[in-house]
């Protein structure tokens, strides 16, 4: 398993351009919440085809943009529901890193196609304003199938954007309607 995680560590703090393109890839899902409110990221996992997974590894970095304050909770994982509990879920690193594995025993059948991983939920501080955002970076991913690496490549970035509610039917608390 010490193999597995500094091969993990390794290819999670590579940047995304120097890792070559790879037969599947691991991507975060954008979303949008108000300040204070929880939002669900979705985590996904396409390989390419004939490409199948024993094990997996992959992080995801969220970085505030501008202005935005930072991210002061710790970030969680809630897996899929078709797949076993991961063998390491990180925050250790920081209030906006995570790091997720599943290394021991194999996923059986292999993973292939496209194949939700989860959710990593997320806190927007209460302090953040209307129209701020927050960037998702997946940093690396990395797998095997038996003693072969199978090399994936991070997706897109994506925004997670800070979006204030408005009353509801536009009318303030306490405001008068004339017929």
């Amino acid at each position: 398993m010490c193999k597995f995680k500094v091969v993990f560590l390794v290819l999670l703090l590579c940047p995304a351009s120097l890792v070559a393109q790879g037969q599947g890839t691991v991507s975060a899902g954008g979303g949008s919440g108000a300040p204070g409110s929880a939002v669900n990221i979705p985590v996904t996992l396409n390989l390419n085809a004939g490409t199948t997974v024993e094990t997996l590894t992959f992080g995801v970095e969220i970085v505030a943009n501008g202005p935005a304050p930072a991210l002061t909770g710790m970030l969680s994982f809630t897996k899929d529901s078709s797949l076993p509990a991961p063998n390491l879920v990180d925050t250790g690193a920081g209030p906006n890193l995570i790091a997720v594995a599943w290394l021991s025993p194999p996923f059986t059948p292999p993973l292939s196609g496209m194949k939700s991983l989860g959710v990593i939920t997320m806190t927007i501080p209460i302090t953040a304003q209307n129209g701020q955002s927050y960037t998702v970076r997946v940093t690396g991913a990395s797998a095997t199938l038996g003693d072969s690496v199978v090399t994936l490549t991070p997706g897109p970035n994506v925004a997670v954007n800070v979006v204030v509610p408005t009353g509801g039917g536009g009318r303030r608390r306490g405001q008068l309607i004339s017929e």
